[in-house]
């Protein structure tokens, strides 16, 4: 993601600006734009923080959207050890950043960002004021990602997988490796119940990656959940319709603060 500052009102709303924050061992590093209820945005196991570039473009007229580089790409803190990738590091990063940035936070995660809400809501940390879940699941069981057994063929599986998801900026291949280790044995079915915030789910019908039953499980056992598949949509959603996304968030946030004034 390029971030520019800017002096002016107008700048400042609309141009990404970089910020960072210190986290054990380093910097957690993030862009910001846009004026407004904050969202957190959560990039997938081998992106970055321009994963949201156009969507945060789009959503910044009515919210502040913050999109970090998660630990494992540049330039944010890339560990050198296996445990440092751990689902509750990442969790604890985006506690981090949230208590920095400020509460109340709507979070979104795609993909492996899903995983991470998930770990960050497990160890207890405060309900957000709405989730957006895309691309995501709580037990990936069957449905692989990588298929390697060992760090260095996930690496080589990484480098491909990059390519055909068109990430034009991508965590280090270790950083995949590590992080997939503890992916792919996590679950997270039990604590979908307990989810208390408004949660919207966007799914493509073709996403290969994540199969639409894991969105439809998500949506069947979390209270207050909205699914919308597209049926034309793959893995990637916010590069297949960028204005279809946000407009979806939208529409969905704006409804539920009319339901909430109509109580």
């Amino acid at each position: 993601m390029n971030t520019r500052s800017s002096n002016g009102k107008r700048g400042r709303r609309n141009e990404w600006r970089a910020g960072r924050i210190a986290v054990p061992g380093g910097d957690l590093c993030y862009g910001s734009i846009g004026t407004g209820p904050l969202i957190i945005g959560l990039h997938g196991i081998q992106g970055t923080s321009a994963a949201w570039e156009e969507v945060g473009k789009l959503l910044s007229g009515s919210y502040t959207f913050v999109a970090p580089d998660m630990r494992g790409r540049e330039p944010s803190i890339i560990p050198e050890e296996s445990a440092g990738y751990a689902l509750p590091r990442f969790a604890d990063d985006l506690e981090a950043l949230v208590t920095e940035i400020g509460r109340p936070a709507i979070l979104m995660g795609w993909s492996m960002g899903v995983f991470v809400l998930f770990e960050y809501l497990r160890c207890g940390n405060h309900q957000p004021d709405g989730l957006v879940l895309t691309g995501g699941s709580a037990h990936l069981g069957r449905a692989r990602w990588f298929h390697g057994p060992a760090v260095h063929d996930v690496e080589r599986e990484a480098r491909a997988r990059a390519a055909r998801l068109g990430l034009d900026r991508t965590a280090e291949p270790y950083a995949v490796a590590e992080t997939w280790f503890h992916v792919e044995s996590s679950d997270y079915r039990d604590l979908l119940p307990a989810i208390s915030a408004p949660t919207l789910i966007l799914h493509g019908a073709a996403d290969d990656e994540c199969p639409p039953e894991h969105a439809e499980l998500l949506a069947e056992r979390i209270p207050h959940a909205e699914l919308e598949i597209w049926p034309q949509g793959g893995h990637n959603l916010m590069a297949h319709d960028p204005s279809r996304f946000a407009s979806a968030v939208n529409r969905f946030f704006t409804d539920h603060r009319v339901r909430e004034t109509e109580r």
